[in-house]
């Protein structure tokens, strides 16, 4: 017999500034495998990188120069120069989140913010809105102006920070099953200058408050 649990995801924004959710995923869990130096001693010497494929992941390696396929678990590398490779491995159809890119816009999640232009909680105004943009500088000139972060992808939700206390911004309900590890991540960026470049999403599942471990990119 199946068991499944209602587990209520959230993102919460209590004295946030602004900041851009570029995608959120939840899926049962994969290691990216360690990666190791790989030397090539002689001009126009190639070395194959990576390791083996994870089934139902899609493969995104950067910079693409001098690989022969960047969307491959196992690409052959002919660098010009020393480079360093990096690989991103995004669920190809695992993903319990509705709308996880949000390249759907504003749907398929919950939010206790305003929609944009209509902030929620400082007094009049954008602050304490969401917007799903293709830049943040889509919704205010005080953003910085960059693309979408997924691979595949070229929409983001950008949030205007509010001054209101408990204010969730986002949330979705999500069945799971029981004694089943997942794996959830999300993609966070600052859209204007003036704060830290590391933001602390707190995450809230079934009631318990969790800080994301997190590398900055």
């Amino acid at each position: 017999m199946k068991i499944t649990k209602a587990y209520v995801i959230v993102f919460l924004g209590v004295l946030i500034s602004h900041r851009v959710v570029a995608q959120i995923v939840l899926c049962p869990p994969t290691t990216v495998p360690n990666a190791s130096d790989v030397s090539i001693c002689s001009p126009g010497g190639s070395a194959i990188i990576g390791s083996p494929t994870v089934p139902g992941y899609n493969y995104y390696w950067s910079p693409a120069t001098g690989l022969n396929n960047p969307n491959i678990a196992q690409p052959t590398a002919s660098p010009s120069q020393t480079t360093t490779y990096n690989l991103v491995m995004v669920p190809s159809n695992t993903n319990l989140i509705t709308n996880g890119d949000f390249e759907s816009g504003l749907t398929g999640f919950n939010t206790d913010y305003g929609i944009y232009p209509n902030g929620n909680g400082c007094g009049v105004g954008v602050y304490g809105s969401v917007a799903v943009a293709t830049s943040p500088i889509l919704t205010s000139r005080w953003f910085c102006d960059f693309p979408d972060h997924s691979p595949a992808g070229t929409k983001m939700l950008v949030v205007d920070g509010t001054c209101a206390a408990n204010k969730r911004v986002w949330y979705e309900t999500i069945s799971v099953t029981a004694n089943t590890l997942y794996y959830f991540s999300a993609f966070v960026s600052p859209a204007s200058y003036n704060i830290a470049p590391i933001l602390d999403p707190l995450i809230r599942i079934r009631g318990v408050h969790f800080k994301m471990s997190h590398r900055q990119l």
